[in-house]
């Protein structure tokens, strides 16, 4: 009777070990994407908060760069400014980003035992010129912290 159920399309049981093992591979795969870098983020880790932190500068986006950055000594009226003299900034050098081509050198972690501090070495182009629309290729040495499960780039 056995035999006939398995010539009649019934699953064995290593078949049903499979599905169960894929399925439980892409549900994994699945929930590690979309936990890395908190929410739309491409990349995630230290490395995730400075590309969006950046790419947030390239655009003048103040919002965008507070949200990605660790800035508990700003006050209200410093996010102001701060938030003005990006939208300043973003209509003086239209259709010039300030940051642009930005590329992750290397991840350290300086303390072994501290996760939660990392120093992310980067090279970008920065704005020099903004009149002629010259770039000067720049590195940079940034510290991302790890708060409420977030990875936030260190401003000051």
């Amino acid at each position: 009777m056995l035999r006939r159920n398995r010539l009649a399309g019934a699953p064995s049981t290593r078949s049903a070990w499979l599905i169960i093992a894929l399925a439980a591979l892409v549900l994994g795969t699945l929930l590690a994407s979309g936990c890395s870098g908190g929410a739309g983020a491409g990349v995630g880790g230290p490395e995730g908060a400075v590309q969006r932190m950046f790419a947030a500068t390239a655009a003048y986006d103040a919002q965008g760069i507070l949200d990605n950055a660790t800035h508990t000594s700003m006050t209200a009226t410093d996010v102001a400014a701060f938030k003005k003299q990006a939208a300043d900034q973003k209509a003086l050098y239209k259709d010039k980003p300030y940051y642009k081509d930005v590329k992750i050198v290397s991840t350290t972690y300086p303390d072994p035992k501290d996760k939660n501090t990392a120093v992310v070495k980067l090279s970008l182009q920065w704005l020099s010129d903004p009149a002629n629309g010259t770039y000067t290729q720049r590195d940079e040495t940034v510290t991302v912290l790890l708060k409420d499960g977030v990875w936030l780039v260190k401003l000051y």
